[in-house]
């Protein structure tokens, strides 16, 4: 996807050591650059969450189940652009939002 990407500068993210839970297909394909992905479906909740978080928020909505609690889990794997589409679906459904993200005070 970014070997594609001619419109500006493009960051990637590696993570240190292996990435948690992530399984390589055998063939690449690309991604639309500002995509999120549904990696759970649920009605109760959503939680949003990218990168190393992603096992905490699927680990957090597989207990919640437990308790009657459905939730769907989004990988928000693109900031810039953000999936608005997407966004605008979770948003309009009126049911409680969490984000589950790394993030540092400073910086």
């Amino acid at each position: 996807t970014a070997i594609k990407y001619d419109d500006g500068p493009i960051a990637l993210r590696f993570p240190r050591g292996n990435g948690i839970g992530v399984s390589m297909d055998d063939q690449l394909k690309e991604i639309p650059i500002g995509s999120w992905e549904v990696l759970r479906e649920g009605s109760d909740a959503v939680i949003l969450t990218f990168g190393t978080t992603i096992k905490m928020a699927l680990d957090a909505a597989e207990q919640l189940e437990k308790e009657n609690i459905s939730v769907k889990v989004v990988n928000a794997r693109f900031i810039k652009p953000m999936d608005t589409a997407m966004l605008h679906d979770i948003f309009k459904n009126g049911k409680p939002i969490l984000t589950i993200e790394e993030a540092m005070l400073q910086g």
